[in-house]
């Protein structure tokens, strides 16, 4: 029986030209393989602009972390400064160790009266520094002392003292903090 089925689907017979072919058609399939080639070409460009901004967005990310962290540090100097009663016009003192354990340099205060200023490199390594100005007030609560601090990811050392490098890619991030330093009398 199944000598018969194949018998029946097999024929000695020529096969027949078809409606669709000859010469009118013969680019065809190159045409296609040129169109599919040009869509994933494009595909791959857009993904490649896509991941190169990508990646400059999250180095400007890192560098602003820098940044804050480095205006952070310039409000812990200050902090430190404060609690050892290191804060004195025309004063200088030293924020602990700094990166790898090496000693940080006098900070020298600039100004005979509040507010003062001080530059501190805070990361040696990564060249982030960090400009402190340093304001005594008085409200009701009693006095007060604000730090405002200026951190910056690119720093280098100029005549000893930590200068923001100017660039393409100088990030500033700035932290205001005010703290009680003492209270208020009552009559």
């Amino acid at each position: 029986m199944a000598i018969i089925i194949m018998k029946a689907f097999h024929s000695n017979r020529p096969p027949t030209p078809s409606k669709r072919g000859g010469a009118e058609h013969e680019g065809f399939v190159l045409l296609f393989t040129i169109l599919i080639s040009a869509i994933i070409m494009m595909i791959g460009l857009g993904i490649f602009s896509i991941a190169t901004r990508e990646t400059a967005l999250s180095g400007g990310a890192v560098q602003a972390q820098y940044s804050f962290y480095a205006a952070d540090g310039g409000v812990e100097c200050a902090l430190f400064a404060q609690s050892t009663s290191q804060i004195t016009p025309r004063g200088s003192f030293s924020c602990g160790s700094g990166a790898n354990g090496t000693a940080n340099a006098p900070i020298s205060i600039i100004g005979g009266s509040s507010p003062y200023a001080f530059d501190v490199m805070i990361d040696p390594v990564q060249m982030t520094c960090a400009h402190v100005t340093i304001f005594d007030t008085t409200n009701a609560s009693g006095s007060a002392r604000r730090v405002y601090s200026q951190g910056y990811n690119n720093c280098r050392l100029v005549n000893g003292a930590p200068t923001p490098v100017p660039g393409n890619l100088l990030v500033e991030r700035d932290l205001d903090t005010t703290f009680q330093t003492g209270s208020a009398t009552t009559p």
